[in-house]
C-alpha cells in the first residue's frame, strides 16, 4: 500500500450505509479494541469556526507545556494535515501502516453489514488509533457533518464540549431550519460533562440549555456584551473580555474574537478539571494561533486574500471583514463552489462590494456550472467571466491586475487548497 491506495479508500465518497446512528462506527470501535476510550479529549463541532477554535486550543495547551493531539478536516493541501500532535503532520508512512491495519476489518464489516464505510468514519477510526498509539496529553476532535451522528461522536466523556457557530451547511443531513441544524450540534454534549457555545441566537441558546440541564451538563453560553474590541486591522485585533484586557490575535473579523472567547472559556472549564494553564500561556496562545486558509493574504500589491467561506453565514462573515479591511473598496471576486451550495444567493450577497468577477469550478464533478453564474451574475450588472482553472487565477495577479487592486478568492476550502498548493510551489 503507498499514500494514493491510502487516499483512495479514506479521501473519496465512498459510502452507502445509513446514517441514522453510531452503530456501524461503534461496531468499528469494538474491532478496533475501542481506542476512543484510551484518550482525553476536546470535542468541537459548529458550522464554521471549528478550526479556528481547534487552532487556539491547540496553541494554548502547547504553550502551557501539553502535547496536544489535533484531528481536523477538511485538508488544504496534504491529507496528513487533518492528524497533527504539537503542529507536526501524521508520517505517511504511520498514515500508510495504520490504514492497513483498518482496512481488513472495514472490508469483513462491510460484508457482514451490507453496506460501505463512508471515508470520514474510516478517517477517523485511523485517527483515534494513531492518538491511542501516541498518547498526547489532550486530544482535540473535530467533528466532519453535524454532532449527533458523526463518527467522532463515538466519544463518550469529553473534557469539554465546544459548540461553535450555527448556521445554513449539510442540510441535506442537518436539517433546513437553524433549530434542527442546532440539535445536531447539540448532539455532542454528554451527561455531566461541560460545554461551551458560541454566541448565538436566542432561539439557538434555548436549545443547548434545554440539553444540557437534562444531561446535567454545565454550560457556558457566550455574552456579546462582555467583549470591548480595541482595535481591529488586517493581521491584528485586540479586546478585552471579561477581566482579561488587551488580548490579541492575528486572525481577522470579528467571528474570530469571539472563536478566541469560546477557546477562553474552555480553557477555564479545564482549568476547573485540574491541568495547570497560566494566563500568560492563554495570552500568548491566542496570539500565536493560525489557521490556513481564513483571509489569508497572498500578495500585497496587488492586494489579494484567500477564504474558506462557502455557505451563507460564512460569507456574510468575509463581506463584514472585507469592508472593514478596505472600507469604500471594490473587490475583484474569483468564486469557485460547490454544486450542493446555494451559490447563486451567495455569489449575490458579494455583488455591492464587488467590481468584477471570475468564476470557476472547484471539482470537475462537484463543482457548480460557472457558466450558469456568470451569465446569472452578468445580466444582475456584475461583469463575470468565467475562467478554465486555478492557473487562470495567479495569471490575473501576476500580469493583468493593477498594483493598487483588492482580490479575494473564496467559496470553498478545495480551491483555497489547490491555490495555495499553486502558489507554495512556484515560489
Amino acid at each position: 500500500m503507498d499514500l494514493a491506495d491510502v487516499i483512495g479508500l479514506i479521501n473519496t465518497n465512498r459510502g452507502n450505509g445509513q446514517k441514522k446512528n453510531l452503530d456501524r462506527m461503534m461496531q468499528l470501535m469494538a474491532e478496533l479494541n475501542h481506542p476512543e476510550q484510551t484518550i482525553s479529549c476536546i470535542h468541537v463541532a459548529g458550522t464554521n469556526g471549528k478550526g479556528s477554535i481547534c487552532a487556539y486550543m491547540s496553541q494554548i495547551l502547547q504553550e502551557a507545556g501539553y502535547r496536544v493531539g489535533v484531528f481536523t478536516s477538511p485538508h488544504l493541501e496534504r491529507i496528513n494535515e487533518r492528524i497533527q500532535i504539537n503542529g507536526q503532520q501524521i508520517l505517511t508512512n504511520d498514515l500508510i501502516r495504520l490504514t492497513e491495519m483498518v482496512q481488513p476489518i472495514i472490508a469483513q464489516l462491510e460484508a457482514e453489514r451490507g453496506e460501505r464505510f463512508y471515508s470520514f468514519e474510516i478517517f477517523t477510526a485511523i485517527a483515534l488509533l494513531y492518538f491511542q498509539q501516541q498518547q498526547p496529553d489532550i486530544v482535540i476532535l473535530e467533528t466532519g457533518v453535524g454532532g449527533r451522528i458523526d463518527a467522532t461522536n463515538v466519544i463518550t466523556k469529553p473534557l469539554v464540549s465546544i459548540v461553535g457557530s450555527i448556521g445554513h451547511d449539510h442540510m441535506h443531513v442537518l436539517g433546513t431550519d437553524l433549530t434542527a441544524i442546532a440539535q445536531h450540534k447539540a448532539g455532542i454534549i454528554k451527561p455531566n460533562c461541560p460545554a461551551v457555545i458560541y454566541p448565538v441566537q436566542e432561539k439557538i441558546r434555548s436549545i443547548f440549555a434545554k440539553v444540557s440541564n437534562e444531561l446535567d451538563a454545565p454550560l457556558t453560553q457566550l455574552d456579546t456584551d462582555q467583549v470591548n474590541i480595541k482595535a481591529s486591522m488586517f493581521g491584528q485585533q485586540v479586546f478585552d473580555y471579561k477581566a482579561w484586557s488587551d488580548l490579541t490575535i492575528q486572525l481577522s473579523g470579528i467571528h474570530q474574537v469571539y472563536n478566541a472567547m469560546v477557546a477562553i472559556e474552555a480553557v477555564q472549564v479545564l482549568k476547573r478539571q485540574g491541568y495547570t494553564i497560566s494566563v500568560e500561556a492563554m495570552y500568548s496562545g491566542i496570539a500565536k494561533a493560525h489557521w490556513s486558509g481564513r483571509l489569508e493574504q497572498l500578495s500585497d500589491r496587488p492586494f489579494v486574500l484567500v477564504d474558506g467561506a462557502h455557505n451563507e453565514e460564512g460569507i456574510t462573515m468575509l463581506k463584514q471583514s472585507l469592508i472593514q479591511i478596505a472600507p469604500d473598496t471594490k473587490w475583484t471576486l474569483f468564486v469557485g463552489m460547490m454544486a450542493d451550495r446555494n451559490y447563486m444567493m451567495i455569489s449575490e450577497q458579494m455583488m455591492d462590494i464587488a467590481t468584477q468577477c471570475f468564476v470557476l469550478s472547484p471539482d470537475s464533478e462537484r463543482g457548480f456550472d460557472p457558466t450558469v453564474v456568470a451569465k446569472r451574475l452578468t445580466n444582475s450588472g456584475l461583469s463575470t467571466t468565467v475562467i478554465p482553472d486555478i492557473q487562470a487565477i495567479k495569471q490575473y495577479i501576476e500580469t493583468e491586475a493593477a498594483d493598487d487592486e483588492h482580490i479575494v478568492i473564496f467559496g470553498s476550502l478545495y480551491l483555497v487548497g489547490d491555490i495555495l498548493s499553486l502558489y507554495k510551489n512556484s515560489l
